[in-house]
């Protein structure tokens, strides 16, 4: 543990880790027109900081957004 009461695999240095996710996605199309897309869409995600956490622990995140497309 740190001085802040967290676990860490590597002590109170920089460590590098590895970060496996899963992503999950749901889009709604706002536009008709062909060449051109407007989408609002959502992503929650899954992910294990492995430098800092174990498999046991997930962390989750929900990304909310735009994408606008040009022709």
């Amino acid at each position: 543990h740190d001085s802040y009461g967290h676990r860490l695999r590597f002590g109170e240095k920089a460590a590098w880790g590895i970060t496996p996710s899963a992503t999950f996605g749901v889009g709604y199309k706002l536009t008709s027109k062909k060449g051109k897309q407007n989408l609002i869409w959502i992503r929650p995600k899954v992910y294990w900081n492995m430098a800092f956490k174990s498999l046991d622990t997930p962390d989750a995140m929900v990304q909310i957004g735009f994408t606008k497309t040009f022709k």
